[in-house]
């Protein structure tokens, strides 16, 4: 059982002792633990829908779940070993509520072009 906050070297050898392994996964090579057991159509899926999610409450001003929103796009991004969208996710965190409804959209775009552009192997 693990606790919040969680550490994640703790969550990542808590899932490689029960999921089946499909290959080698390294994280120099920019894939982590999920990359080897998540289809990319699927984490693609998941991404998008989070960042419409994210678009559509800021586009309304409904700030209530943007937190657990970047929060599900940083632990995507992190267990899949996309480490330069997690930074990019992380940026919006820190930045969002010192921005504009219009910059935070902008950045919303820039981080869906990042995803867009990411090679998965």
């Amino acid at each position: 059982m693990l606790l919040k906050p969680v550490d994640e070297d703790k969550l990542i050898s808590s899932l490689a002792q029960v999921l089946p392994q499909s290959g080698n996964a390294s994280e120099g090579a920019g894939m982590g633990l999920l990359s080897t057991v998540v289809p990319v159509d699927e984490l693609k899926k998941a991404l998008y829908e989070n960042l419409d999610k994210l678009k559509n409450q800021l586009k309304n001003s409904e700030n209530g779940s943007l937190r657990g929103i970047i929060h599900d796009l940083m632990g995507l991004s992190g267990l899949y070993g996309m480490s330069e969208l997690r930074e990019l996710v992380m940026q919006f965190r820190a930045d969002y509520s010192s921005l504009n409804a219009q910059q935070n959209l902008a950045r919303v775009e820039e981080i869906r072009r990042h995803i867009e552009g990411f090679v998965f192997e």
